[in-house]
């Protein structure tokens, strides 16, 4: 069989992990009060974010002139990047702002993709299923395993499920409650039973 068939969905799958990299679900087991450190080793980390970033990169550039005439459309997008590229200028800490500085093309790479790739109502099917996945995951830990899906001494009992801080963990249930809702007038059932979840 073509694999052309079977590229829109690993397309979507990849779009999927992607976001729920970048959301900070990789983080399992890890404590930002803490600091203690996740269940996945950062060597396994670093590699995933570069692959992501490799993949997204490439297949931006395959598509560059559509890529070009999609930033034309909004020059606002690249001065918001020359702002978050000056931004070490003033920077308290222009160290550790520079040494992040990575992440944001990472995730500018990555989200070009995306934007590419995908009309604006299917990115919110795909962020819907990214924090339908995480709040599943998320719920199953806290309850199976509560020693990682739960704070222990520093905030005893609250949640963080994939998360390493349940303030991350919040904010991400609040944007798949966001997606989910915005998904509400195609997938009735769907969109209602993400958006009743991720409120509960």
């Amino acid at each position: 069989m073509s694999l052309s068939r079977f590229l829109p969905f690993i397309e979507k799958c990849f779009v999927i992990f992607g976001l729920t990299f970048f959301s900070g679900a990789f983080s399992i087991g890890a404590n930002e009060a803490t600091r203690e450190p996740g269940l996945i080793p950062e060597s396994i980390i670093t590699l995933i974010r570069y692959a992501i970033w490799f993949a997204s990169t490439v297949a931006v550039i395959a598509q560059w002139k559509r890529a070009l005439w999609f930033l034309g459309r909004d020059p606002w997008l690249w001065l918001l990047q020359i702002v978050v590229i000056l931004s070490g200028l003033w920077s308290v800490d222009a160290d550790l702002t520079n040494t992040a500085m990575r992440e944001i093309f990472q995730m500018t790479a990555f989200g070009l993709y995306m934007a590419l790739r995908f009309d604006f109502r299917q990115q919110v099917q795909l962020i819907a299923i990214t924090f339908g996945i995480g709040g599943l995951l998320s719920t199953a830990l806290a309850v199976g395993m509560p020693s990682i899906g739960k704070h222990l001494a520093d905030h005893p009992g609250a949640w963080k499920g994939l998360y390493d801080y349940k303030n991350t963990f919040g904010s991400m249930m609040v944007l798949g409650s966001l997606a989910f809702f915005c998904c509400r007038r195609k997938r009735t059932s769907f969109s209602a039973g993400g958006l009743w979840f991720h409120a509960y």
